[in-house]
């Protein structure tokens, strides 16, 4: 049509772009925020200590079921050094995503780093944004463009069909209303700190 102009190349993908900039800066807000605040609430001499709160949750729920109520790496360790470690991994991370560095590889420690972080905070986790930022994070991992420095990301599109996951994403909200506030995620972590109270 006369007078408006074709979209350019790659113009479609800049969405992407844009959101994933964004996300990387939210993800730094939150890593940040809690540098400064972990030790106080769940490191060694905190108000609700993690490594009490995870032998407690090993005890009432044996075995493998044990990680799903509280989904977190500090199981390996939950000593001030694991925490300080997993928040500087995480500060890393994020800004590896807002420079557009190893996208994918970056989003996704995030979220890891973010849900190990969330998966022993405890009652300081009942938020519902910091579920949706997980979600937000797990969702982006499967369109966040490969490579060092993808761009746009204009190569790295799903073989056979390059829309394909972006169907898959825009199906995804409907099936998540349920649990606390909506979020899955949130609700495994509420059931789980429940199980621990109840003992």
């Amino acid at each position: 049509m006369e007078g408006h102009a074709e979209p350019g190349p790659g113009s479609h993908l800049w969405p992407r772009w844009i959101f994933l900039r964004a996300l990387g800066l939210i993800f730094f807000s939150a890593f940040y925020s809690l540098a400064f605040q972990i030790h106080g609430l769940i490191g060694e001499r905190g108000i609700l200590p993690a490594d009490d709160y995870l032998r407690e949750v090993a005890r009432v729920i044996p075995g493998a079921l044990r990680f799903y109520s509280a989904p977190t790496l500090l199981w390996f360790s939950a000593s001030d050094r694991a925490l300080t470690l997993v928040i500087a991994a995480g500060i890393v991370a994020s800004l590896l995503l807002v420079a557009n560095i190893l996208p994918r590889v970056a989003v996704a420690a995030c979220t890891i780093l973010f849900l190990t972080c969330i998966g022993a905070l405890q009652d300081f986790a009942s938020y519902q944004s910091d579920g949706m930022l997980l979600e937000a994070g797990f969702i982006s991992i499967f369109f966040a463009p490969r490579g060092l420095r993808p761009g746009l990301g204009a190569d790295t599109r799903v073989r056979g069909d390059p829309d394909a996951s972006g169907r898959k994403i825009r199906r995804f909200p409907a099936g998540r209303r349920r649990g606390a506030g909506g979020m899955p995620v949130m609700a495994v972590l509420a059931d789980g700190q429940r199980a621990v109270s109840r003992r």
